[in-house]
C-alpha cells in the first residue's frame, strides 16, 4: 500500500482529495501546513506528496526546501497542488524543485491518473 500525504491550509481541500483518493491502494494523511507537512512526513514516511503552495507560515516552497534538506526525502515526488495556474507560477515550482504541478480546482478522475503515474515512475 502506497502512502500519501495532502498538504493544504483548506480542509475542503484537504477533505476532497483524501475522498477522491480513498480506497485499498493508499494510506492517506493530512497536514494543514508546511510545518506540520514536514513533521508528518517525517513520521509517515510517505511515497508521494500533494502539497499547496500558498499556506500560512511555512507555505509550500519552504516546506519543499525543508523536506529535500533530508537526505531520506531527496527523491521523494512532492507534487505542487495550486491554485495560481499561470504558467510562470507552474515554471517557478518545477525549477523550485516540485516534480509536478496540478492545477485547482482539481480536475478528479485526472487526480487518480496522475497520482498513479507518479508512484510507478521509475
Amino acid at each position: 500500500m502506497k502512502r500519501i500525504l495532502v498538504v493544504d491550509d483548506s480542509s475542503l481541500s484537504r477533505e476532497l482529495l483524501v475522498e477522491a483518493l480513498s480506497g485499498p491502494k493508499y494510506e492517506l494523511k493530512t497536514a494543514a501546513d508546511g510545518d506540520q507537512a514536514v513533521a508528518a512526513a517525517e513520521a509517515f514516511d510517505p511515497d508521494l506528496v500533494l502539497m499547496d503552495i500558498q499556506m500560512p507560515g511555512l507555505d509550500g516552497y519552504g516546506a519543499l526546501q525543508a523536506l529535500r534538506s533530508h537526505p531520506r526525502f531527496l527523491n521523494l515526488p512532492v507534487v505542487a497542488v495550486t491554485a495560481h495556474v499561470l504558467k510562470a507560477e507552474r515554471d517557478r515550482a518545477l525549477g523550485a524543485g516540485f516534480n509536478g504541478f496540478l492545477p485547482k480546482p482539481i480536475d478528479l478522475s485526472m487526480l487518480r491518473t496522475y497520482v498513479a503515474q507518479m508512484l510507478n515512475r521509475p
